[in-house]
């Protein structure tokens, strides 16, 4: 059986953060003590259509909703 963990609110704001500042998958991963394909997968789930960015207004809208 698998475990699932949500990412805290705080996190994916972090990622968006760390994104921005150009660090790598890898070591934001180290930073918030998450697997590496945790990390990837939420930023590839969250990716803007036109921008190509990580956004963190659609992870915190379907947050609230769930």
């Amino acid at each position: 059986m698998n475990n699932y963990y949500h990412l805290s609110p705080e996190e994916p704001v972090l990622i968006m953060i760390e994104r921005d500042q150009g660090s790598s998958i890898c070591s934001i991963s180290s930073l918030l003590n998450r697997s590496l394909s945790i990390v990837c997968r939420e930023i590839k789930r969250n990716l803007g259509a036109e921008t190509s960015r990580y956004c963190t207004i659609t992870t915190t809208r379907l947050y609230k909703v769930e």
